[in-house]
């Protein structure tokens, strides 16, 4: 495993009501952990990297998938949604990604309206718009979201195959999650300051 990038916030960085303290390295081959309460911070520090992520990873490819859901009008479709991503990425910068379609059981619904995809079935969609997108660093805020066990389960499987040529971040509160990272941030509030606590 090879640090493809280290972030030191020991001046504090402001985030929407406090500042935040503490350290981040990106490690490829390494699935990185946030954790804390609800609320702590760990959402707003990854839109605030995102936000300023030519500052901060201005020599890498960062790739975010963030809670909202995909919203699109009219018919267009999940084949149509691919397609459109392809044409805009360089092919060097494309990530095969019809593997995780049937991994996910999602192959048969490519023809189908985004407009008419359950929860899970968006969040899949969602998912693979940013995995086909050859990255450094991959942030997945509650991936997992509206995904049954099942799905879930297939998910994280992908990702501990995926780590291999990445660094992959996830806020997340499935359990699962605990025994496939190498390593986890426990986010603390302490006297008026967030702090990044780092564990194993």
């Amino acid at each position: 495993m090879s640090q493809i990038c280290h972030l030191d916030f020991q001046t504090g960085i402001d985030l929407i009501h406090e500042k935040l303290y503490g350290e981040l390295s990106f490690v490829k081959g390494q699935i990185q952990l946030w954790q804390g309460p609800n609320g702590v911070g760990k959402t707003s520090l990854l839109n605030y990297l995102r936000e300023n992520d030519k500052n901060f990873f201005p020599n890498y490819r960062t790739v975010f998938a963030t809670q909202k859901p995909l919203r699109v009008l009219g018919d267009f479709t999940s084949n149509d949604l691919i397609s459109h991503l392809q044409k805009f990425l360089p092919q060097s910068e494309q990530l095969e990604i019809g593997t995780f379609f049937k991994m996910m059981d999602f192959t048969p619904l490519l023809s189908r309206p985004i407009r008419f995809l359950s929860g899970g079935e968006n969040q899949i969609l969602k998912l693979a718009s940013c995995l086909m997108i050859k990255g450094d660093i991959y942030f997945l805020d509650e991936a997992t979201s509206h995904l049954d066990e099942e799905k879930t389960q297939k998910l994280f499987t992908y990702l501990g195959k995926k780590k291999k040529n990445s660094s992959i971040v996830m806020i997340e509160h499935h359990p699962h999650a605990q025994k496939i990272s190498d390593h986890k941030i426990f986010f603390k509030k302490n006297q008026g300051r967030l702090e990044l606590i780092h564990g194993t």
